[in-house]
């Protein structure tokens, strides 16, 4: 899986976390899951099994009753 931000593309050779303004990026060690985390408090867990991608989306109690648009237009996953 390749992550893309801002159109460049991230390498996780070595790293295992990259922090952006506002968005920090965790890669699992021995899988091809991904999970970004947004100040906001909402996460998405990204992954691909068996030639799927999976995507599960966290939100915090805080959003609870209320209306959010979470926008990932700054990340693409190929």
């Amino acid at each position: 899986m390749e992550v893309l931000v801002n159109g460049n593309l991230m390498e996780f050779d070595e790293q295992l976390m990259m922090d952006f303004a506002g968005v920090i990026i965790l890669k699992y060690s021995s899988s091809s899951r991904y999970c970004i985390i947004f100040e906001s408090g909402i996460s998405v867990i990204v992954e691909e099994a068996e030639g799927i991608l999976q995507m599960m989306l966290l939100v915090p109690p805080v959003f609870k009753g209320g209306f959010a648009i979470l926008l990932l237009s700054t990340f693409s996953f190929s």
